[in-house]
């Protein structure tokens, strides 16, 4: 059994989350690990969809992207 890993960075970006969703869904990964993440009130945005759990660091920023 082989687990496949994705790391990504998207720099706060909307249009990087939204890139990501499809590779995601092509089944491109088991497990991605972001950094920088879109956030909107708080809460990570752009990657929230109901295949996918999404697991948070609660002492990790969710300060709202500029």
């Amino acid at each position: 059994m082989s687990l496949r890993l994705l790391q990504v960075n998207l720099h706060h970006s909307k249009a990087a989350s939204a890139a990501l969703l499809p590779r995601l869904a092509d089944g491109a990964a088991d497990l991605v690990l972001v950094q920088e993440a879109w956030v909107v009130g708080g809460k990570v945005s752009g990657l929230g969809t109901k295949e996918f759990r999404l697991l948070l660091d609660p002492r990790g920023a969710t300060e709202t992207t500029p």
